[in-house]
């Protein structure tokens, strides 16, 4: 889907040597028309003084090319589960941005933010861009080559990307592209604009974590068009927290994209009981394996976040600050392995393949045959029998719920994990708002305790690794104490658990709003 004044991007990090070879490649050739061009760009990036234009999701550059420069207002969103940007732009006769040209054609928000006249450069972005256009499966695709820095004060870092701008055609296009340019030469997928790079060498911060974005489907629509829009949140969120992943000084950037591969694991089973194919399958086990890279980083994140600093904070002694350097030398081999996983061809080509997937609703076509039927069905059908489905596994898991061992209660967990996602998706397509409501509190209170639980009892695993080099006496004290605290805490957090599952159980699970038969839906489940 297209409208006025958006834009189709993907970005492709490579090294130089990489980019030059790509550009002269005869795959890139036998594609393009025209000529080539080639031209440099001198770009000032301005904001005020406490970065309002940043924080509200907006860019304001102005661009010298040759003797003529332009000032670009670009404002970014989230559509439907993909990240769109918009800009406008207007010529100014310096580098200086001159705000009140754009201000008459711009919607209120933006016009608003660039009343303010405190506006001041940020930073720079000097590079060489060379451009091509591709005609590939009915489509045209600007494809650009861009070698350059980016400057803020005395502090610099390298460009060296490719980007993919679709002008016309299906989007799904980009991805099929850039899997067919992997196939000659090695890039990572860029998780950062020229812009957001600039701002977080300019201010020294950190790439920012992102939250699942909210998913509301039409109860109406077809499900087939509601998994597209599932999808696309899901790969979104787990892009959106690549950089900030990569950097590490977010906690919750790692955190978030596992929950982004999780919750896009969990759309793709839902999808198998109607669609199945090796596609499916292939993608499923490429996000597992993804998200099992970051495990160990997550593990470290919530040991020193969390469980030394309140185990050191009850009993002193020297032993604490020997487990902390052994943790932190163990969580930056963590994030060292996490870096290698999303630079590596197998994470890359599994983002393309997911993407050109979801573009061209795939599984409509590979899902195995069977009646096209079964995407046409309206999506609050679907999701009252997912829903049933995945609530009876749970009450099942958790039957006789105190005796239960911690590998039933870790299996409880990992059901009710895919209950949350599956209500994250498609539980407000069932109406019946304060009851849905209700019941999405419970669930989530239940997840939480037992993720507490989990936590605690993954514990012993980490404190292990700490000690297997020999440790002086104090180290191994401060270990023990841990180990000794944490076995209270799991006999201690029983009660709370087993008072989140009776909630839970209580909890009525609406039906759909429209549903002139519930009885029929689910063999009276609702």
């Amino acid at each position: 889907m297209q409208f006025a004044g958006a834009e189709y991007e993907l970005k492709l990090v490579s090294r130089s040597k990489d980019l030059a070879a790509l550009y002269v490649s005869p795959f890139i050739a036998a594609l393009a028309r025209g000529q080539p061009s080639v031209r440099s760009f001198k770009t000032a990036y301005y904001d005020t003084t406490d970065q309002a234009l940043h924080r509200a999701g907006m860019t304001l550059r102005v661009r010298r090319e040759g003797r003529t420069f332009v000032q670009t207002l670009r404002t970014v969103s989230l559509d439907d589960g993909q990240i769109r940007r918009r800009e406008w732009q207007t010529p100014v006769s310096t580098m200086a941005p001159v705000p009140s040209a754009l201000a008459d054609r711009l919607p209120k928000a933006p016009r608003s933010s660039l009343d303010a006249n405190d506006l001041r450069p940020v930073f720079t972005t000097t590079f060489r861009r060379r451009q091509r256009v591709l005609d590939i499966a009915g489509a045209s695709v600007e494809v650009a080559f861009d070698e350059g820095v980016i400057e803020a004060g005395d502090h610099r870092v390298p460009i060296s990307e490719i980007e993919l701008k679709l002008r016309s055609g299906a989007p799904a296009v980009l991805y099929e592209l850039a899997l067919q340019l992997l196939d000659h030469h090695a890039f990572k997928l860029g998780g950062q604009s020229k812009a957001n790079r600039g701002y977080a060498l300019a201010l020294n911060a950190a790439p920012v974590s992102a939250n699942a974005p909210a998913t509301i489907p039409d109860p109406e629509k077809a499900i087939g068009e509601s998994f597209a829009q599932i999808f696309r949140a899901a790969h979104g969120h787990v892009l959106e927290n690549q950089a900030a992943t990569e950097d590490g000084r977010d906690l919750e950037g790692v955190h978030q994209m596992r929950v982004g591969l999780r919750r896009l694991r969990s759309a793709l089973s839902l999808l198998r009981s109607i669609a199945p194919s090796p596609t499916l399958e292939a993608l499923r086990a490429d996000a597992e394996w993804a998200a099992s890279c970051l495990d160990d980083a997550r593990g470290w994140d919530v040991f020193l976040a969390e469980t030394l600093p309140e185990a050191a904070a009850g009993c002193a002694g020297n032993g604490w600050d020997h487990l902390k350097d052994a943790a932190e030398a163990l969580r930056a081999q963590a994030y060292a392995e996490v870096r290698e996983t999303l630079s590596a061809e197998r994470y890359t080509r599994f983002h393309l393949m997911l993407g050109a997937w979801i573009e061209r609703r795939a599984w409509q076509a590979d899902g195995g045959g069977g009646s096209p039927s079964r995407f046409v069905e309206a999506t609050a059908s679907f999701a009252a029998r997912a829903l049933s489905e995945r609530h009876r596994k749970v009450l099942k898991r958790g039957k006789h719920f105190r005796r239960l061992t911690p590998e039933a209660r870790h299996q409880l967990r990992l059901a009710v994990k895919k209950l949350r996602y599956a209500a994250d998706f498609f539980l407000t397509a069932l109406g019946h708002r304060r009851i849905a409501k209700r019941y999405l509190r419970r669930l989530s209170e239940l997840q939480d305790q037992l993720g507490r639980y989990n936590d605690m009892a993954v514990t012993k695993h980490l404190v292990e690794q700490l000690l297997e080099p020999a440790p002086e006496a104090s180290a191994r004290q401060a270990a023990d104490i841990i180990l000794s605290w944490q076995e209270r805490g799991l006999i201690d957090s029983v009660p709370t658990m087993l008072s989140a599952w009776r909630a839970f159980c209580e909890a009525e699970l609406p039906c759909p709003s429209n549903a002139s038969d519930v009885n029929e839906i689910d063999g009276g489940s609702c």
